[in-house]
């Protein structure tokens, strides 16, 4: 499916300059926040760059703090409002305004988020990178799932995996080059993983083989529990959508609602 893009914005921003050095320019605007990640054509994340400036940005050698401050002296906002906009503030917090508890990649929420941002751009090969990178947001920052989630663009349910088989895996001597990232996702469900991860590299089983081998063991809670995450959060967005639309519908839902509650309280009672 071809991807599409807000043509009549892009071409409002474009200049012929850049705005960061002011130098002559080129081509289409720089996404502050990658389309990857969710960033859309909005006149708030596209800033126009060079041809120096443009890679830079996308290697996040430029700190993301200043093209935002940039784009919000020329919209005429601040820059809390670019980021809130962006789901980048953590409890009405500046992310390089959070220090980390373990400054393991990085010192502050920012430098974590342009670290996985980077990596995101990298594609397949960076996904130990962005595992480590989520990691260290709810391991050593404390966020939870849906806060990380918000920030990168991803299911909260992304995020938990990345954080489990980080953590079965968290060095490079526990892992098999051999094996794809999706294999040790498998493997990290289990209550042994590096025994399924081994046996995984003995029998040279794919995916498909190593998630029937180890659902004919036994049950998977984990697997359950993350089916059941799945349906949490695909049943919130969806109520968020119908509530959004402030109709009959939306007055019906919150009925609905109300008697699941209370019918749930009298059970607990």
């Amino acid at each position: 499916m071809p991807v599409k893009y807000d043509l009549k914005t892009i071409e409002n921003i474009r200049q012929p300059y850049c705005e960061r050095c002011g130098k002559p320019a080129y081509g289409w605007p720089h996404h502050i926040k990658t389309r990857g990640a969710g960033g859309k054509e909005d006149r708030w994340n596209l800033i126009q760059l060079c041809g120096e400036c443009h890679p830079l940005a996308q290697q996040y050698k430029i700190p993301r703090l200043e093209l935002v401050t940039i784009v919000a002296h020329r919209e005429g906002m601040t820059v809390e409002e670019i980021y809130e906009k962006n789901n980048w503030l953590l409890d009405g917090k500046m992310p390089h305004e959070i220090p980390m508890a373990n400054p393991v990649a990085g010192k502050t929420f920012e430098e974590v988020l342009e670290l996985y941002l980077f990596c995101l751009e990298k594609g397949e090969s960076s996904m130990w990178e962005r595992a480590a990178a989520i990691t260290v947001m709810r391991d050593c920052m404390g966020l939870k799932p849906r806060q990380i989630a918000s920030a990168i663009g991803c299911s909260a349910s992304l995020v938990r995996k990345m954080t489990r088989v980080f953590n079965a895996f968290p060095n490079e001597d526990d892992r098999i080059p051999l094996l794809s990232f999706r294999h040790h996702q498998i493997a990290a469900v289990t209550s042994d993983p590096k025994k399924w991860l081994a046996e995984a590299a003995d029998n040279q089983w794919s995916t498909r083989i190593l998630q029937e081998k180890i659902s004919t063991t036994k049950s998977d809670d984990t697997t359950n529990k993350d089916m059941t995450w799945d349906k949490a959060e695909k049943s919130l967005l969806l109520i968020q959508e119908v509530l959004e639309a402030k109709d009959d519908a939306a007055d019906w839902l919150l009925e609905e609602i109300e008697k699941v509650l209370n019918s749930a309280a009298k059970i607990s009672a």
